[in-house]
């Protein structure tokens, strides 16, 4: 089976002692279309795997959080982040064959008051600012209007994806949602399982 084609969803993560899971649901819909998983510790380094069909049992690939494949190996791209020790700045770059590399910006408002020095400064506060915004990353390069992902504000993880360009894969696109669920966003299910459960891998 192959990775459905989808213009946008949401991804719902959940992050346990013994298994992380990212469910893909196609906009208007309560039934996941993709499921990443791993029966590990989210911090690990296994890969989640990618999985669809009727049953969500058919493989079609593997995510991290610094790309992805298809199941046959083949790799679809991959995915860099970076911030400064204070996370005034930060810079996002989406690789993959056959497309401009996409760099991500933040924007809206929950992005300039991340970034605000006031926050900056201050552990954590930066993170706390998704718990009442929605912070969101647009993904665009030279001929293509990429993807767009948001983490929406709240307590627990949920995210909006939007493929703007249908050459962008959506496993690399999902992987992108993953490095900044698992390095960026708030999660306090996430600080507990790092107090009980330190070491990873």
């Amino acid at each position: 089976m192959a990775v459905p084609q989808l213009d946008a969803a949401t991804v719902v993560a959940r992050n346990e002692r013994d298994s992380s899971t990212f469910d893909v649901l196609p906009a208007g819909s309560d039934t996941p279309a993709v499921r990443l998983y791993k029966p590990y510790f989210y911090g690990s380094p296994h890969p989640l795997e990618a999985f669809v069909g009727p049953r969500l049992d058919q493989p079609v690939g593997s995510v991290t959080t610094v790309g992805a494949r298809a199941a046959d190996g083949t790799k679809h791209g991959t995915v860099s982040h970076y911030q400064d020790s204070q996370f005034r700045t930060e810079s996002w770059t989406v690789e993959q064959p056959g497309l401009p590399p996409l760099t991500g910006t933040p924007h809206g408002k929950g992005a300039r008051l991340r970034h605000a020095p006031a926050l900056a400064v201050l552990p954590f506060a930066g993170g706390a600012v998704d718990l009442v915004l929605d912070y969101r990353i647009s993904f665009e390069g030279p001929g293509s209007d990429g993807f767009e992902l948001a983490r929406l504000k709240g307590v627990h993880a949920r995210y909006a994806l939007r493929l703007h360009d249908r050459r962008v894969s959506l496993l690399l696109a999902l992987a992108a949602v993953v490095r900044y669920d698992w390095l960026l966003a708030p999660d306090p299910k996430k600080g507990l399982l790092d107090l009980t459960f330190p070491k990873r891998g």
